[in-house]
């Protein structure tokens, strides 16, 4: 698929998937488009846990709480390792995690399958019961899940904005 497909074809998934099951080979595809993902000062701070095992997809759609979620065939889980700050800079974890989660849209839909970027509804004890799943060491922490499968329907994302409220050329308020 072409890139610009890619990129209008993309949309948050939160329907039943069907019964096929994304392959260890479409997995790893997955999670080294998360990898590919630039980091701020190459400070590498994402984790990505991919994750086949049908008890372990079954019980992070459980912990999230929404039954969709329990019929994905595959999951992803991105933590990020707390990094010290260098004197004078701010840690770049979310924006680390931010590419490596856009690049993992991408390669999904790239694949025909669907997701959406779980973080905010998973924050504090759900994040914790996660990386417990995981087996994650505690100087990680879980900030996002992307529960994947075959789409079952098809779905359109919200209305957007048109380009010209958004996009200017030069400057603001100017139109390409």
């Amino acid at each position: 698929m072409e890139l610009r497909d890619v990129l209008k074809k993309r949309v948050s998934y939160r329907f039943d998937f069907t019964d096929r099951k994304v392959t260890k080979d479409e997995l790893k595809y997955i999670v080294e488009a998360a990898f590919l993902a630039p980091s701020g000062s190459n400070r590498q701070t994402p984790r990505i846990i991919g994750v086949l095992d049908d008890e372990k997809v079954l019980k992070l759609g459980e912990i999230y709480g929404f039954d969709w979620a329990k019929t994905a065939t595959a999951a992803v889980v991105i933590a990020y390792k707390v990094m010290e700050k260098r004197p004078g800079k701010r840690s770049r974890h979310l924006e680390d995690f931010s590419a490596a989660a856009q690049n993992l849209l991408l390669a999904v839909v790239d694949l025909g399958f669907a997701t959406t970027w779980i973080q905010g509804q998973i924050e504090n004890e759900k994040s914790e019961q996660m990386a417990e799943l995981l087996n994650l060491p505690e100087d990680l922490n879980v900030i996002g899940y992307f529960p994947i499968g075959e789409p079952s329907r098809e779905v359109s994302g919200p209305e957007k904005m048109s380009f010209d409220e958004r996009c200017f050329l030069n400057e603001f308020g100017s139109s390409f």
